[in-house]
């Protein structure tokens, strides 16, 4: 369930703080927001699956080396 739903700054008779503690959470995570993942990482992660099904035994060191090598022929 999202804290968001749980904790409430308003309409609540007890402070974040308060809620947070007896939540057992701490109150950064409460104001945490993730950011989205990068347009280019989600380029580059299909391009890493596409290449895996193309070739599935070219495992994880072919892909390191892939990544290294800072060639952008495979994109």
């Amino acid at each position: 369930m999202k804290k968001e739903l749980i904790l409430s700054d308003q309409n609540s008779s007890l402070r974040i703080r308060k809620q947070c503690e007896l939540m057992s959470i701490s109150r950064s995570s409460f104001y945490y927001t993730a950011l989205g993942e990068k347009p280019e990482n989600f380029q580059i992660m299909g391009i890493m699956d596409k290449h895996i099904l193309e070739e599935p035994t070219a495992g994880v060191l072919t892909m390191q080396s892939m990544l290294r090598a800072g060639d952008k022929s495979w994109l």
